[in-house]
C-alpha cells in the first residue's frame, strides 16, 4: 500500500503543482506538464527515497564520536553512532541544490522551448543562475521543512512529507521560471 502512494504522488504530485505555478502565470503549457510527469514519476520516485534511506542508513564507529562537530549530528545505535535529525535535514537541504532545481528547470525548458531554439550554453547557465537563486530564497523554508521531514517523520513517511514540501517549491519555481523568461 505505501508503494502505491508513492507511486501515485510521484506522477501526480509535481506535475499538479507545476500545474498551479502555470495557472497563476497565465502560462499553461500541455507539453510541461509531460515532462515534470515523467520527471516525477521515472527520476524522483526512485533518487529521492533512496536519498532519504541512505542518509538513515550511515552508521559511523563510536571512535568517531570524538570529533566535536559529530556530537550534535549522531545519535546512539547500538554500537555505533547514526545521523540525528538535524543531519539528515542538512544531507537533505543539500541534496536539493542548486543543481538539483536547475535540472528541474532544464526539464522545463526542454519541454517548453523548440528545439532550434535552444542553446545549450546559454540554458545550462540560465538554469544555473536561476537555480542558485531560488534555493537562496526557499532555503528558510527548506531547512525548517526538511527539519520536521528528517527528525519527526519515521523513514517510510519521509518521501510523502518531501514532496509536501515540493509542493510550495514546485510552485515557486514555475512562478521564478515564467519571470525568468
Amino acid at each position: 500500500m505505501k508503494r502505491n502512494c508513492q507511486f501515485l504522488v510521484s506522477w501526480l504530485l509535481y506535475p499538479a503543482t507545476d500545474l498551479i505555478g502555470q495557472l497563476i502565470t497565465s502560462n499553461f503549457n500541455p507539453y510541461r506538464l509531460v515532462a515534470l510527469l515523467l520527471a516525477g514519476g521515472l527520476v524522483y520516485q526512485y533518487e529521492i527515497p533512496t536519498w532519504f534511506n541512505r542518509l538513515s542508513e550511515v552508521c559511523l564507529p563510536k571512535k568517531v564520536a570524538g570529533l566535536p562537530v559529530l556530537r550534535h549530528l549522531t545519535e546512539n545505535r547500538d554500537e555505533q553512532l547514526g545521523l540525528n535529525g538535524l543531519a539528515r535535514t542538512i544531507g537533505a537541504v543539500f541534496y536539493f541544490n542548486p543543481f538539483w532545481i536547475a535540472r528541474h528547470m532544464l526539464f522545463i525548458k526542454l519541454a517548453t522551448t523548440s528545439w532550434s531554439e535552444l542553446m545549450p550554453t546559454m540554458v545550462l547557465f540560465w538554469a544555473i543562475i536561476l537555480a542558485t537563486k531560488m534555493f537562496i530564497l526557499n532555503l528558510p523554508i527548506a531547512v525548517m521543512g526538511n527539519f520536521i521531514i528528517q527528525d519527526k517523520l519515521p523513514l517510510h513517511l519521509r518521501y510523502a512529507g518531501s514532496i509536501i514540501l515540493s509542493t510550495i517549491f514546485s510552485i515557486t519555481y514555475a512562478l521564478a521560471y515564467a519571470w525568468a523568461k
